[in-house]
C-alpha cells in the first residue's frame, strides 16, 4: 500500500445542490500529495487555509474515483468520514471539493481609467508570508505607473531600515533618489519624511514611550547624583487620568562645584527652540571655564519661553548655587526678559 496519497483540490467555487445531480460551480484545481498517516479533517482543511489562502472552510465533500456526482459526491464532516476517504483513495485520484471563505488579502487589477482590460488576481500567501498571483490575464498596452499606494512610508521604513540605522538623518531628497533608481517609483516629500521618522520608531520605540520613561530616568539621576538637583513637572488633566510632561530641570552636582570652584563668576542664560515632532524650549545657564571655554551648568526643557517658565528654571539655579539675588555673579542675556522676571 502506497504511504502517500494524491488529493486533487477543487476550491474557489460553490457546489450547486438545486438540481437532481449536484455540481461544482466555478473554481480552480490544485494537486497535492499528502502522507496517509496524517490525513485529517484537521490537515486537509489545514492546506487549503494556511497553503491556499482562505479564511475558514464551511463545507468539504470528495468524489469516489471512477464515480460520478450524482452516486459517488461524500460530504465530510469529520474524521469519521476521513477513514472512508482513505479506502476510496486506493482506487485513484481523490477529488476534494471545498466551499470556502475568501482571505481578505485577495485583490484582482481590473485595468485602469483608460479602458485597458488586462488583470490580475492574488491573494495572502500565509504559509510564506507574501502575495502569490493566482491568475494573469493576457498582456496589457497601458503605461507603468511610477506612483502607487503600496509604496508608502511604512514599506519604505522597513524595506530601508538598516538604511536608517546607519545613517538617522537621511536626507529626504536623497531618500526619493534611492527609491527611483532601485524601484522605479516616485514617492513625495511628505512620505519620505514620515518614513523616516517611523524608521525611527522601529528602531528606539516612540516618543510616547520615552516620556514614559522619564520618572525612571530621574530615579537613577538623583540615585547617581544625590547631591544633584533634578526636577520633573506635569500636568493632570481635569476630569482625566491623563498625565502630560511640561517641565524637566537637570543640574548636576559636579557640574555647579566645578562652575563655583574652577570658573569666574559669569555665566550666559538663553534659550532656544527645540526641533522635531515634540516641540519646546531648551533653557540653559552656561559658563568659561579657564581656557575661555563654554561650562554648562544646568539647563531645561520647557513648554514655552514665558515669565512661568523662566523663574521656574531660575529659582531652581539660584538654589544650586546658593545665591537669591544674583550677587557676585556677572549673568548675561539676549535682552530677553529674563532679569525682569526672576532678578
Amino acid at each position: 500500500m502506497d504511504d502517500v496519497i494524491t488529493l486533487i483540490l477543487v476550491h474557489g467555487g460553490a457546489m450547486d445542490m438545486s438540481g437532481v445531480v449536484p455540481q461544482y460551480v466555478g473554481g480552480v484545481e490544485d494537486v497535492i500529495d499528502i502522507h496517509r498517516d496524517v490525513v485529517s479533517y484537521f490537515e486537509i482543511t489545514k492546506t487549503l487555509i494556511e497553503d491556499l489562502s482562505y479564511l475558514s472552510v464551511e463545507r468539504v465533500w470528495y468524489l469516489t474515483p471512477g464515480e460520478d456526482m450524482a452516486t459517488g459526491l461524500h460530504e465530510v464532516h469529520s474524521d469519521v468520514e476521513v477513514m472512508t476517504l482513505l479506502t476510496d483513495a486506493e482506487k485513484g485520484d481523490l477529488r476534494v471539493y471545498f466551499e470556502a471563505t475568501k482571505d481578505i488579502g485577495e485583490f484582482g487589477y481590473m485595468g485602469d481609467n483608460y479602458g485597458h482590460g488586462w488583470k490580475v488576481y492574488a491573494s495572502w500567501w500565509r504559509k510564506n508570508e507574501c502575495f502569490m498571483v493566482k491568475g494573469v490575464g493576457e498582456a496589457h498596452s497601458c503605461p507603468r505607473s511610477l506612483r502607487i499606494r503600496a509604496a508608502g512610508y511604512k514599506w519604505m521604513a522597513k524595506e530601508y531600515l538598516e538604511t536608517f540605522r546607519v545613517n538617522q538623518a537621511w536626507d529626504v531628497g536623497l531618500i526619493a533618489n534611492e527609491v527611483k533608481r532601485k524601484f522605479n517609483l516616485i514617492v513625495s516629500t511628505s512620505t519620505c519624511y514620515r518614513a523616516r521618522l517611523e524608521a525611527r520608531r522601529l528602531l528606539y520605540g516612540s516618543l510616547e514611550e520615552d516620556f514614559h520613561q522619564i520618572r525612571d530616568y530621574i530615579g537613577h539621576l538623583i540615585k547617581v547624583d544625590p547631591q544633584g538637583k533634578f526636577l520633573l513637572e506635569v500636568d493632570i488633566e481635569p476630569g482625566e487620568d491623563k498625565v502630560f510632561f511640561k517641565r524637566l530641570y537637570v543640574g548636576f552636582s559636579s557640574l555647579c562645584k566645578g562652575f563655583i570652584a574652577g570658573c569666574r563668576p559669569f555665566f550666559c542664560l538663553d534659550g532656544c527652540f527645540l526641533k522635531g515632532e515634540v516641540q519646546g524650549m531648551l533653557l540653559s545657564a552656561v559658563g568659561k571655564d579657564g581656557n575661555n571655554h563654554m561650562f554648562p551648568i544646568a539647563w531645561a526643557v520647557v513648554e514655552s519661553e514665558n515669565k512661568s517658565s523662566w523663574i521656574w528654571f531660575v529659582s531652581a539655579l539660584q538654589e544650586q548655587l546658593g545665591t537669591l539675588d544674583g550677587k557676585g555673579f556677572t549673568i548675561v542675556s539676549d535682552q530677553q526678559k529674563v532679569f525682569y522676571f526672576c532678578w
